[in-house]
């Protein structure tokens, strides 16, 4: 019986072009590339336009096409028809189709990386990015340490919310990511977050964290007249409640009828 070859994991060196192409494309519409269904040039050529198509829209005729298998040769001619069309520049139209192809084996190259999308030098920007800020949303589901206060970086710290500057963020972001390296023909090797990763994270307007209002030593009751009494994060009123160890705050008696 013949063992099955090792998956090798290549370094994806994207050009201008389909760096452009990927730039254009949110994260999320990957999916919609991926599933896009196998159409001929035939059948493209007979699709109307009024407008310039977006990037998206190209995209999803260009996976349609790679996966028809019709031959470079045919992806030429559309590229030619696009140019000619709509006036598209060429290396934005090659860039394209270098794309589809990198968006088409994201699924392959994560399953042989063990699922994840986290190796520098491999995985493009936006998915390392994702990759951390997945990780940050994770992390801080259940009992959160992490917030964001007046749109910054705030952790809950020894009974006190404090603003995460640059470096204290990256240090809280590499204990709770793993990051990795290849290394040859070896195993990947764990490596800290990129610096062009912890800065847009650092810096990302809408934080995948709760929000912290305040901080409440006590308990209190909320703006709807709910009691907050249990120590943690109250998620509906946006406060932390951290009584101090020696806090003894006594039940209040049972309500009973009165007698007229």
């Amino acid at each position: 019986m013949t063992e099955a070859p090792a998956i090798q994991i290549t370094s994806s060196k994207l050009g201008k072009g389909a760096k452009e192409v990927l730039d254009d494309l949110s994260y999320e519409s990957w999916k919609d590339i991926q599933k896009a269904p196998k159409k001929t040039y035939s059948e493209l050529s007979g699709t109307e336009w009024t407008t310039t198509p977006k990037t998206l829209d190209l995209a999803i005729m260009a996976s349609s096409l790679v996966k028809a298998k019709e031959g470079k040769h045919v992806e030429q001619n559309f590229i030619n028809n696009l140019h000619t069309r709509w006036k598209l520049p060429r290396h934005y139209l090659n860039g394209l189709f270098e794309a589809v192809r990198h968006i088409q084996k994201a699924d392959e190259r994560a399953e042989a990386k063990g699922g994840t999308t986290n190796v520098v030098g491999e995985d493009d920007f936006k998915m390392l990015c994702n990759y951390g800020l997945k990780r940050l949303e994770t992390e801080n589901l259940h009992d959160p340490m992490l917030f964001e206060r007046q749109g910054e970086w705030t952790e809950f710290r020894d009974g006190v919310a404090i603003r995460l500057d640059r470096d204290t963020f990256e240090a809280r972001l590499n204990l709770i990511t793993d990051w990795r390296k290849a290394n040859g023909d070896g195993p990947y090797l764990g490596v800290s977050a990129p610096t062009d990763v912890v800065k847009q994270l650092y810096a990302h307007p809408d934080k995948p964290v709760p929000d912290l209002v305040g901080v409440a030593h006590a308990p209190m009751f909320t703006g709807q007249g709910e009691l907050i009494s249990e120590r943690g994060y109250h998620r509906n009123s946006g406060y932390y409640y951290a009584p101090p160890e020696d806090l003894y705050v006594a039940k209040p008696p049972l309500r009973t009828s009165v007698q007229k």
